[in-house]
């Protein structure tokens, strides 16, 4: 997957005032590279994060994922490149507490109206990732505070 952000700016609106959190951020990353987001709390990292998922609007600037513009895209285009292209892990884990990891798999299919139980493959397919997460995890917490690497996203 490639990245292009040129010129992003995003700012929110904090007791009236605007408050810059992305000011003419421009980014590339080629289809392979692993980067790390890093700063302090309440500095943007997960405000891009979001916006680069479409689940924050593009205020100013540009977005490319693959070649493809994130600010042409519908909200129903939106949803399908995160299925198919953008893996977010949130802070908070999201997941049904009733449920087994296995089933809250099988719970994203049946509500994404496919019928296919994927649960297995996406375990094997995680199983298959655990090594190169183990090594990111590794290098974050090498160059982060440990207090700070709590808040990491692959």
């Amino acid at each position: 997957m490639s990245l292009q952000i040129k010129s992003l700016n995003h700012h929110i609106v904090d007791g009236g005032v605007a408050r810059h959190l992305l000011i003419d951020l421009s980014l590339s990353v080629k289809p392979g590279e692993c980067i790390a987001l890093m700063g302090n709390s309440g500095s943007g990292k997960t405000t891009l994060l979001n916006v680069i998922a479409g689940l924050e609007p593009i205020q100013q600037g540009d977005i490319e994922i693959d070649d493809v513009v994130l600010s042409q895209l519908s909200e129903k285009q939106l949803s399908a490149l995160r299925k198919q292209t953008i893996g977010i892990i949130f802070q908070q884990f999201n997941l049904l507490p009733s449920l087994s990891v296995k089933e809250n798999i099988d719970h994203i299919h049946v509500t994404s109206s496919e019928n296919d139980n994927h649960a297995d493959e996406v375990l094997v397919q995680m199983k298959n990732l655990e090594n190169g997460v183990n090594a990111l995890v590794s290098i974050v917490e090498t160059f982060m505070p440990p207090q700070t690497a709590k808040n990491v996203t692959v």
